[in-house]
């Protein structure tokens, strides 16, 4: 499946409003809008895009799959107000069975940040000249290794992540580097991993790791499952 033309065909379709846009779905798919705290069926989220009035233009900024999985980044503008939505699709035989969206409203940095000067705006320009570079010509890598693993911090919770070196990444967890999550839990140690082939395998691997409960990886560390 060319998870690529789906996302643009999916996108066309709530940007034209299109009720055919449930045809991307499973008939029991699941739909979150985490911004709002709301579920909803098929037929609600083709309501919720239908019956809100207004023309609408859709901008697909960035997109990634990992396995079955898609993530898409789009600029939406919709009755005059700009949002940025990122989805986070799970895909089965060519449908969506569960689609994760977070909407935000573009607004101006705060007025103190910009007062202090801390950070610039981005330059769009720049971005989509980058965008539309021609891409050169590489020298393939040789294979690599890829990781899944679970690290066990100070107060006994478990903390998955996939890397293409596992040493390297361990020590930066170690010294408060590795991410706001273990940095705030130290001290941390390797308890358990995994090796892959290829980091989409990894990802997708460590995505799983994430849906576990703390029960089911203390089970993985223990080596019962």
């Amino acid at each position: 499946m060319d998870m690529e033309r789906f996302a643009k065909r999916y996108w066309k379709c709530v940007a034209d409003q299109d009720r055919m846009m449930e045809k991307c779905f499973s008939e029991d798919a699941v739909i979150r809008w985490q911004t709002t705290d709301e579920e909803f069926t098929v037929a609600d989220l083709v309501e919720a895009h239908c019956q809100r009035p207004g023309r609408r233009k859709v901008v697909i900024e960035r997109m990634q799959r990992v396995g079955e999985h898609l993530v898409t980044v789009v600029h939406l503008w919709m009755e005059g107000t700009s949002y940025y939505v990122t989805s986070f699709f799970q895909m089965h035989r060519g449908r969506i069975v569960q689609l994760d969206e977070y909407w935000g409203e573009n607004v101006e940095a705060p007025q103190w940040r910009t007062e202090a000067q801390i950070g610039t705006r981005i330059d769009r320009r720049r971005k989509k000249r980058k965008a539309e570079a021609p891409v050169e010509k590489t020298v393939e890598k040789p294979a690599e290794t890829n990781y899944t693993y679970l690290l066990r911090c100070a107060d006994g919770s478990l903390y998955a992540g996939w890397t293409n070196d596992l040493e390297k990444r361990l020590e930066a967890h170690q010294s408060g580097k590795g991410g706001k999550y273990t940095k705030a839990h130290l001290p941390v140690e390797l308890v358990y991993h995994e090796t892959f082939d290829t980091k989409e395998e990894a990802m997708r691997r460590e995505y799983e790791l994430k849906q576990m409960t703390k029960a089911q990886k203390e089970a993985l560390v223990q080596g019962t499952i």
